[in-house]
């Protein structure tokens, strides 16, 4: 197989993204400021189904496989 090209389709996470109505929204929080802390880092939340990602048959069938 010969790939002539690679499409990057993802989606960046922010808080508030557009998310399914049920969902709640992505939150990013900081709990490292480099000037402040000497590092940066964040904690992370957000529902498996943000942003790109594949869905797998349990998303719609209770007995389809997870992606897992």
């Amino acid at each position: 197989m010969n790939i002539k090209a690679i499409y990057d389709l993802s989606v960046t996470l922010e808080t508030y993204m557009p998310a399914w109505p049920t969902n709640p929204f992505v939150d990013i929080k900081p709990v490292g400021i480099a000037a402040r802390d000497g590092y940066t880092a964040e904690t992370y939340f957000s529902p498996t189904h943000t942003g790109t990602h594949i869905d797998a048959p349990y998303h719609l069938l209770e007995t389809g496989t997870p992606i897992d």
